[in-house]
């Protein structure tokens, strides 16, 4: 070719002329496959004489030579580029349905010759047999194959007539949900006219008002401008407004910051000062209790000074002091324990009113230097899980109002509650008398005598803790009870309330923190533990 136009222009030629003669192919009888698969040129080959190839070949470079020229001279008027664009694509689908087709045709020669050997390879058996015996089995054989064949075709054709039935169900279904679709879109269309006719009377109907409503809706819109106009005005003038007030609330907010604060260090100052005063009064007193020794040595003027000093010191209260009520020191702290002792001598009291003094003067100190501060972290705590920060707050002092619930979780981590458990020891100890129900109603009245919460046989606390006390002695058998459990069992009452929860707190202390023989019949462990040698 004299060119790469040319030469596509040639190549299409040959692709054509191939279709054509590939698409003849069901013309030509079964017997002819060889020849309607065998290439042209292979067959044009066979079919020329030996001795006019020569000739053949010197024809077919005259054609193309002729075809090329001619190509040349016609290359000014060849078609754009988008229709050969087109026909090599109609070229490519017709080519890709022939490469298709011819692959079934090789799939089907392959399977037809595979058939064919196999027959050939049963027959040469059949000949090459030496005996009648040895073809009477291929025959034997044979035969298998055909029924297994026949049993494989009559299941084929029965599987065949149920999927024609399924075929012939699922028509006769298809058939009528048309039927259905067609009568719902009848109904749907005569739907349409009567919602279109009524429509089309609705509008006849309120042509005229809808004229009338129009002009109304026109003034009513002109007033709801009107208003809005006003309303303008007025969110402008509260803007305003508004503005002014956030300015005073602002600087009012700061004064009374600054107020807040003046009170706060005032209160702190008069904290401070009110505790020095207790302290200068605890030591006046300490002087007074030192002279009431000595009053005896003392001239009869300098002892009556002395006794009227102390008499003057013990009527003032300690509750009183200062209109400020900063920390007054009261009868009882928060668990009901007794904070200044009743002393029924007369020597005592003034003892007990130098503790008082000393106690609100600690108080007073401790309250803003230590307590708010750890109070403050306490707050920032949220649940409860094991830290190095929660062991420090511990370890610095657990607030009043966090005990109960440190307690509960340090509890809960070393103890699983047994469901009904607590329960269940109730009502066994109220069916049978346990050996220790007797030690322990002698031991309850001994029980934390300083104490309001136990200081009476009737305070309400006292059968909370004979029903703890008698639910761990069934519940620990080997301990059962001994004199020590019941201020243990009364201070978990105290601190967590529940008397399940200070069961649970009982079982801990005695059986996780303590050692094994700490709490027994004998008490030798506890005695050793507070012998003086020990404890030096």
């Amino acid at each position: 070719a004299i060119s790469k136009q040319a030469m596509m222009y040639w190549l299409q030629q040959l692709q054509v002329r191939r279709w054509e003669f590939c698409s003849a192919q069901s013309r030509f009888p079964v017997g002819c496959s060889q020849l309607i698969n065998e290439p042209l040129v292979d067959r044009t080959m066979k079919e020329t004489p030996e001795d006019g190839r020569m000739e053949s070949r010197l024809n077919l470079f005259r054609k193309a030579r002729w075809m090329n020229s001619s190509l040349a001279e016609e290359q000014p008027r060849e078609r754009n580029s988008v229709d050969k664009v087109n026909v090599l694509q109609q070229q490519m689908l017709t080519l890709t349905e022939e490469v298709k087709s011819q692959k079934e045709l090789v799939k089907l020669l392959h399977k037809a010759l595979e058939a064919a050997q196999q027959e050939k390879r049963v027959s040469s058996m059949y000949l090459t047999a030496a005996e009648d015996k040895d073809r009477l089995e291929l025959v034997r054989h044979k035969v298998r194959q055909i029924a297994d064949l026949t049993s494989r075709l009559e299941a084929l054709e029965q599987e065949k007539k149920e999927l024609e039935q399924v075929l012939a169900l699922r028509d006769s279904h298809i058939q009528e949900l048309k039927e259905h679709v067609q009568l719902l879109m009848e109904k749907n269309h005569a739907k349409q006219q009567v919602i279109m006719a009524l429509t089309e009377q609705t509008a006849r109907e309120y042509s005229d008002p809808l004229q009338e409503a129009n002009t109304v809706a026109a003034e009513t819109l002109y007033k709801q401008q009107e208003e809005i106009e006003h309303l303008k005005d007025d969110i402008d003038a509260y803007k305003t407004q508004n503005q002014f007030l956030n300015s005073e609330i602002h600087q009012v907010t700061r004064l009374w910051t600054r107020v807040a604060e003046n009170e706060k260090a005032l209160l702190m100052k008069c904290a401070y000062l009110q505790a020095q005063n207790c302290q200068m009064e605890s030591k006046y007193l300490t002087v007074l209790r030192k002279l009431q020794e000595t009053v005896c040595g003392l001239p009869s003027s300098h002892a009556d000074l002395v006794r009227n000093l102390i008499q003057e010191a013990l009527r003032w209260d300690v509750k009183e002091g200062a209109d400020l009520n900063l920390d007054p020191v009261s009868e009882y702290d928060e668990y009901g324990f007794m904070t200044v002792p009743d002393y029924e001598v007369e020597d005592w009291k003034l003892l007990a009113k130098i503790q008082a003094l000393e106690m609100k003067s600690n108080n007073l100190r401790s309250q803003e230097v230590v307590e708010k501060p750890l109070r403050d972290r306490w707050n920032s705590i949220g649940e409860l899980s094991p830290s190095a920060e929660l062991k420090s707050l511990i370890r610095s002092g657990i607030p009043v109002e966090h005990r109960q619930r440190v307690w509960k979780w340090i509890v809960s981590q070393h103890c699983s509650y047994l469901p009904d458990h607590y329960q269940r020891l109730l009502r066994q100890s109220k069916s049978t008398e346990h050996p220790a129900c007797r030690q322990i109603e002698l031991d309850l009245p001994r029980t934390l005598t300083n104490n309001k919460h136990f200081s009476s046989p009737t305070s309400q606390l006292i059968p909370k803790l004979r029903r703890v006390l008698l639910a761990f002695s069934w519940h620990n058998p080997a301990i059962g009870y001994c004199q020590g459990l019941n201020r243990l069992a009364a201070v978990a009452l105290l601190v967590l309330e529940d008397e399940e929860n200070a069961f649970w707190c009982l079982v801990h202390i005695v059986e996780n923190l303590m050692p094994a023989d700490y709490y027994s019949d004998t008490l030798i462990t506890s005695q050793v533990n507070w012998h003086p040698h020990f404890c030096l």
